[in-house]
């Protein structure tokens, strides 16, 4: 009987165990493996997955719009999570100057403490950073946004949002040309 109820709670823990490690590697309950390569870029999975909401399947969607600026979309289950948009152009952006005329995209805008001129938002992030490239002075514009999140969500996102972002800058600045 003891033998019994010794290998019940050791099998309870052992599960336990398994449910833990899984929500814990999966920040929730996806069903999609959490790449670290995303649009042909290196990107940290672990902070990657703390952004993605549960679901079947993750898609990520790459367009190339010339030479100065890409866009890469992940969906989950068909549905926009989360957009990236990187842009190299020569004039400076003031990001909180940026944010602020545009509230419906970025509420609550506060300074970043990543990159050159950033500003993280409940659902959004503006990072303006310098590039000098080929002798020439410019700019390399990475803008994150969380697609179709209710604004009670957004809030504590927000933190895992500008982690992500201080992340992807620079793998993303070198894909543009703007690598040191």
């Amino acid at each position: 009987m003891i033998r019994g109820l010794e290998c019940k709670r050791i099998t309870q823990v052992a599960i336990s165990a398994a449910l833990l490690s899984g929500a814990v590697a999966c920040g929730g309950s996806q069903s999609y493996a959490v790449p670290d390569t995303v649009c042909g870029k290196k990107v940290d999975a672990k902070l990657l997955g703390e952004l993605l909401p549960s679901g079947e399947s993750l898609k990520a969607n790459s367009k190339n719009l010339g030479a100065n600026e890409s866009v890469c979309e992940l969906s989950v289950d068909g549905t926009p999570t989360l957009h990236i948009d990187e842009i190299k152009q020569q004039a400076a952006v003031n990001a909180a100057a940026f944010a602020k005329s545009h509230p419906g995209r970025f509420a609550n805008p506060e300074k970043a403490r990543f990159g050159d001129d950033s500003v993280s938002a409940d659902s959004a992030v503006l990072s303006v950073n310098s590039c000098p490239h080929q002798g020439k002075k410019s700019f390399y514009i990475l803008d994150i946004s969380l697609e179709n999140t209710k604004p009670a969500q957004n809030a504590p996102l927000r933190t895992k949002l500008a982690r992500f972002a201080a992340s992807y800058l620079p793998v993303g600045a070198e894909a543009m040309g703007c690598g040191s």
